[in-house]
């Protein structure tokens, strides 16, 4: 749409509301991007604070000979070191997770809306693409391996 306000119509009226438009999807994209980090910010600091009291808890219900053969450095290491690593992998993981499913599901809701048929043609393509590319794949390892064996057995 917006290239054919540009190249057929040179309407400036119909370029500015595009390119309007065009900044105002992008200002929501940036607002939201950031509500989802501080939103996943907050939630990775309380996983965090609650992981750290069960390690702590569970240290404290330990027997005195526990206390004898642990250093108390490695106590404390694993209170803090292991623990914002644990809590900020999970984080991460589970944030990049979820901004593909609702990208995937954005851009499923995109192709249906502008053209069903060419997504209808797309969805039928991708696993037939995906099965050649399989076999292909496989069949290139095969014949990768055998010039390796050949070039092997000539030294």
């Amino acid at each position: 749409e917006v290239i054919d306000d540009i190249v057929i119509e040179k309407n400036e009226d119909l370029i500015r509301g595009s390119l309007t438009r065009l900044a105002v999807v992008s200002l929501a994209s940036a607002v939201a991007s950031g509500i989802r980090g501080t939103c996943f910010l907050i939630i990775m600091v309380k996983m965090n604070v609650r992981l750290r009291d069960k390690v702590y808890s569970a240290i404290l219900c330990q027997e005195m000979d526990f206390f004898d053969a642990t250093k108390t450095g490695d106590l404390s290491s694993r209170l803090s070191a292991d623990c914002n690593k644990m809590s900020d992998q999970i984080g991460l993981n589970i944030n990049v997770f979820l901004r593909s499913v609702v990208q995937a599901i954005g851009l499923l809701c995109f192709m249906v809306y502008s053209q069903w048929q060419l997504t209808v043609v797309t969805f039928l393509s991708v696993p037939l693409v995906t099965v050649v590319s399989r076999v292909y794949g496989s069949y290139y390892r095969t014949i990768a391996e055998s010039v390796q064996d050949q070039q092997a057995a000539c030294n």
